[in-house]
């Protein structure tokens, strides 16, 4: 898959650091942008993303409330919630993908 482009939001930085570096590996010729919020990833989504990838607890709110708004605004790209929390209120049908952090082949099967 070459031209990809994917959008990598977590406060964390080690954890942030580690998805990315997971999904270059997994994806080489993918461009792999990072977000530490909301506010940031929406920001960042002014330019082409084919998907989002998000931890549910932001600073600022939570990832389903960012693949909300990204459903709305860009209803073609891709949505994965990537996250270890244990409480979390999904609303809606704007999810496409939910990955448990840790699970086993993580960033094999999040590529």
């Amino acid at each position: 898959m070459t031209g990809v482009s994917v959008l990598c939001v977590d406060p964390d930085d080690d954890t942030r650091a580690e998805m990315v570096a997971g999904l270059r590996a997994e994806l080489e010729e993918a461009t792999v942008r990072t977000a530490v919020s909301v506010a940031d990833a929406t920001e960042a989504l002014a330019s082409h993303v084919d998907c989002v990838v998000t931890e549910y607890d932001l600073p600022d709110g939570t990832g389903t409330e960012l693949l909300e708004t990204v459903r709305e605004n860009h209803p073609d790209t891709g949505c994965i919630l990537y996250t270890d929390a244990e409480e979390m209120a999904l609303d809606g049908e704007f999810v496409v993908e939910y990955l448990q952090k840790g699970a086993p082949a993580e960033y094999e099967r999040l590529a």
